[in-house]
This record gives C-alpha cells, sequence and structure tokens, in this order.
C-alpha cells in the first residue's frame, strides 16, 4: 500500500544525478527496502539509506548528499548484478553500499540451479549486456523462467516425513555468492564507485521485539 518511484524503487525519482551532489546507491533485499516480517509485513518509516541521508544532511546541510534506495524485497545478489547492468545502469553514483545475504542463504527447493548464474564465457556476458538494453529480452527469460516453474508444479498433496529436505543447500550456493559480490564491485568501481558490503548477524531484529527470544535456551553443540 506504499507508493513507489518510477522505477520501482522506493524513495524519490531516480533523476540524473546534480551538480555537485555525493550520491550514495543502496543496493539490497527487504532489510534496505524497509520491510521487516516479524509478525506479517510491517512497513519501516525510514529505513537505512533514508535515515543515512537524514543524518548527513544534520551533520553537512541538506542539499549535499543524496541517498538511493535500490532495495527489493525478495532479491539476492546475482538480482542485484542484474540491477546494476540495467535499470541502475546510468545514475552515476559515488558511493555504493550492498546488503545481500539472507535471500541467498535461504533454501529454495523450486529454482534451477543455473537460474542465478552470470554466463561464464566473456562474449556471451557481452552479448547478454546488449540484449539486456532491450525489452523483449528479459520478457522472454520471465516467459522462460514461468514455465519451468508450471512443469514443476504437481498435484498438491499431504506432506509427509519424505517431504522435508534431509540437506540444506542455498539458494545461490557460496562460490556464486562470492561472485557476485566480486561482480557487484567490479562493475560499480568501473563506473568510478567506491563499494562498501553491509551486513547484519541478525535479519529479523527491531527495537519492537529486542530482547524477547532471549529466554530460548540454547541448544549444546553436538
Amino acid at each position: 500500500g506504499q507508493s513507489l518511484n518510477r522505477a520501482g524503487f522506493r524513495g524519490r525519482e531516480f533523476s540524473p544525478k546534480p551538480p555537485g551532489v555525493y550520491r550514495v546507491l543502496a543496493l539490497g533485499d527487504s532489510c534496505t527496502f524497509g520491510i521487516t516480517t516479524t509478525t506479517f509485513f510491517e512497513y519501516i518509516p525510514t529505513p537505512y539509506p533514508q535515515r543515512l541521508e537524514q543524518i548527513v544532511a544534520e551533520r553537512t546541510g541538506p542539499a549535499g548528499v543524496e541517498v538511493l534506495n535500490a532495495g527489493v524485497p525478495g532479491y539476492n545478489s546475482f538480482q542485484g548484478v542484474l540491477l546494476l547492468r540495467t535499470k541502475l545502469r546510468d545514475l552515476r553514483p559515488d558511493l555504493v553500499t550492498v546488503r545481500f545475504g539472507w535471500n541467498d542463504h535461504f533454501m529454495s527447493r523450486q529454482i534451477r540451479g543455473d537460474a542465478f548464474r552470470e554466463p561464464d564465457n566473456v562474449l556471451l556476458l557481452g552479448l547478454q549486456d546488449l540484449l539486456l538494453r532491450t525489452a523483449l529480452y528479459p520478457s522472454i527469460r520471465r516467459l522462460q523462467r514461468d514455465l519451468d516453474t508450471l512443469r514443476q508444479v504437481k498435484t498438491p498433496s499431504k506432506p509427509t516425513v519424505a517431504d522435508i529436505p534431509q540437506e540444506w543447500k542455498p539458494t545461490v550456493p557460496l562460490d556464486q555468492y562470492k561472485h557476485n559480490l566480486r561482480r557487484l564491485a567490479e562493475i560499480a568501481q568501473a563506473r568510478a564507485a567506491e563499494v562498501w558490503f553491509l551486513t547484519s548477524a541478525n535479519a529479523f531484529v527491531t527495537d519492537a521485539n529486542r530482547g524477547q527470544y532471549d529466554k530460548f535456551p540454547v541448544a549444546p553443540p553436538a
């Protein structure tokens, strides 16, 4: 129920960078966008990109720095790479902050292993860059993913013990996650931007629920 800008992101419109402005581009998932799922979906009024801009404005004045919130709920590091290669390619940030990890770490049984992977061949990667500048290529890829998902859909049945995964497999394997982080830095630095990687030790703690889980005992190591 909250409004987005014309590019589909939260906050101000992504317009050309004004002269003399230091621009920060905040990449990330729902933690960056400003949603928490502690109960249901709770909209955070001032997520950290907007709060950062407020703090800087209080210290240096309102005109010197702007922070663009490019967080998208549910996105992982690979999708962040694609954002830098497509929608966000012309924003000319001075600093890119990157906060991905939870959606890479979580397990999805419905995603193919190659779904979040760039072409390994340099020529294919360059060709993909050209195709990503068109509207047709993303539409075809999206249709392909939808068809793949439909093929995997089975008749609903009552869950059994056999349905419980016996081995944890992240949506984005660790080696690919590392590759994606390197690619984010590579793309941003090629556009003369500095890169900061952000992280959080706990995904779903807010001021409202802080400490309420401390009463649960921690199981001893096996």
